[in-house]
């Protein structure tokens, strides 16, 4: 979904400024050994990716590449070829293997011609509203587990984290979610330390999560009753959101071996900051194992956000949630 569809459809030309410049019609002749396809009034799109190989090495600070992956398309109807392309380069957020699985769901051949550009093009971005609706509908179901992990093998058959990311990603685009990685280790730096297919997703607005429950949870909800379920989640999306706005990027920390889970980390200059959320007065276990057990050297201090008055107890602060929109300032300041 990072792809504009329109533009990959509708694409045409170089195939990249620095890439050699070769002919589409070759590479199709090829591929098809020679076998001219016969006109028919039904269009056809075809595809093949290609990578192609740069004149020169481009180079940018952190990294070189001499070869940019590409998907080459053709559509034929009526004795007539088009040919588009699109270019994936590491930072757009596609893949070869993301577009040819986005193509497989394509049908032109329900079209009776190629100049019904908006009918066509309306069609191609409605491929994936499914995906967009199953993702943000399983939400509150994650959410209420105990791991909160949003596992997008469970929202659908066959459903894979490659060919729903692009709808994760587009929903935060949209201001409509938060996302929170996870950590491959609770150590500095928090960007580039975390793994792209382990997240949780929390709402931008916990009125929404409110409002995707069912009814019968809503009105304990309103009555202060039977919180159990999503009361620890109610809290994580609140604080979530109000790190976010001062922000701060999401990040967590799960491990079975041992034991370890907490809710958010941030950081201030030298430091990584454990921050639990509490939704209940209950021990902090994790977050006392992750200032004294000694392994874990980038964290000096820990904060948690719960009922509780302002303290400190030598390891962690304690901070009543309506405080945390004044957590960024407070890490600033701390001495």
């Amino acid at each position: 979904m990072k792809t504009d569809r329109r533009s990959f459809l509708k694409s045409a030309g170089l195939l990249t400024a620095a890439a050699t410049v070769i002919n589409p019609v070759d590479i199709f002749a090829s591929a098809q050994k020679g076998k001219k396809a016969a006109g028919s009034k039904k269009m056809e799109l075809t595809w093949i990716p290609y990578d192609a190989k740069m004149k020169h090495t481009f180079t940018i600070a952190n990294s070189s590449r001499t070869h940019t992956p590409l998907v080459l398309t053709k559509m034929t109807y009526d004795g007539y070829e088009g040919y588009g392309e699109a270019s994936m380069p590491p930072y757009l957020g596609e893949s070869q293997a993301s577009v040819l699985e986005f193509l497989k769901r394509v049908n032109l051949g329900q079209f009776s011609s190629p100049f019904m550009i908006e009918d066509i093009t309306k069609y191609v971005e409605g491929l994936d509203k499914a995906k967009v609706k199953a993702v943000y509908n399983h939400i509150s179901t994650f959410l209420a587990k105990e791991n909160k992990r949003f596992q997008i093998t469970k929202i659908g058959k066959n459903a894979r984290n490659r060919d729903y990311i692009g709808c994760v990603e587009w929903l935060a685009d949209a201001g409509v979610i938060n996302v929170c990685h996870c950590l491959n280790l609770p150590e500095l730096p928090l960007k580039g330390n975390y793994d792209p297919k382990l997240y949780k997703i929390y709402y931008k607005d916990t009125g929404i999560l409110i409002a995707s429950l069912d009814e019968e949870a809503q009105e304990d909800l309103r009555a202060n009753k039977n919180l159990g379920t999503y009361k620890g989640a109610i809290y994580e999306n609140i604080v979530g959101d109000m790190l976010v706005k001062q922000g701060y990027n999401l990040y967590y920390y799960s491990s079975d071996k041992p034991s370890l889970e907490m809710d958010f980390f941030v950081r201030d200059a030298d430091s990584l900051i454990p921050v639990e959320v509490k939704a209940n007065d209950g021990a902090t276990a994790s977050l006392n194992k992750l200032l004294s057990d000694g392994q874990y050297p980038d964290i000096k201090y820990g904060i948690k956000l719960g009922y509780n008055n302002i303290g400190f107890n030598g390891k962690f602060y304690t901070f009543p949630y309506f405080l945390t929109f004044l957590l960024k300032r407070f890490v600033a300041e701390r001495k």
